[in-house]
């Protein structure tokens, strides 16, 4: 396993790998695992090639996954979940050798310690923390409504009200929610670009 990791490893099993855990705490791999996964990904730094290469990867799974734009994805689709995924996971494989603080699976907290160690501007951290939780909050309301597991928002006017009742949107709640949606991707596209620009 080590092996693989050191010598054929695809980029994006490096980011699979970010998001791994032992589930079964007490097992007797566990902290073998941990150790190594912590040796695999966090010995050195990623190189600008790798950085350019997984915001290829982002752009190219909107593309298959994300669907077109007026089918809402809010995870695959244009300034979706994936975009936030992606950049903490860039900064994890870029900074997560030198702080440890960043070596977790947890998306939100990552965001807070990225803006902690000054990595991320305040308007980005603002744009990318308030989007993550909107994100997952309007999620979650989705899957609830539907009794299914998607990502995708919904056509149907009713389910919408319903939806946007939750955020407090009364009057014309769908259009509101629609309307916080749209400026929210554009919003997360814009930091996911201009933080990507930096570093590419």
């Amino acid at each position: 396993f080590e092996n693989y990791h050191r010598k054929e490893f695809m980029l994006w099993e490096k980011q699979a790998l970010l998001k791994s855990s032992v589930l079964n705490k007490n097992s007797s791999i566990a902290e073998m695992f941990d150790t190594l996964k912590k040796k695999i990904l966090f010995d050195t730094s990623i190189s600008k090639d790798k950085i350019k290469e997984i915001f290829d990867m982002r752009l190219k799974i909107e593309k298959e996954r994300g669907i077109s734009l007026n089918k809402s994805n809010i995870k695959s689709g244009y300034g979706g979940v994936i975009d936030i995924e992606f950049l903490t996971q860039m900064f994890q494989l870029l900074y997560g050798y030198k702080y440890k603080i960043l070596r977790t699976t947890n998306t939100y907290n990552i965001l807070n310690e990225l803006y902690t160690l000054k990595i991320i501007s305040d308007r980005d951290y603002n744009v990318l923390n308030n989007s993550y939780i909107f994100y997952r909050t309007l999620e979650n309301l989705i899957r609830v409504n539907n009794n299914t597991s998607t990502s995708i928002l919904p056509k149907n006017i009713i389910d919408l009200e319903k939806i946007a009742s939750f955020f407090m949107f009364d009057n014309d709640g769908a259009d509101k929610l629609l309307n916080k949606y749209y400026l929210t991707r554009n919003a997360v596209r814009a930091s996911f670009k201009r933080i990507f620009n930096q570093y590419i």
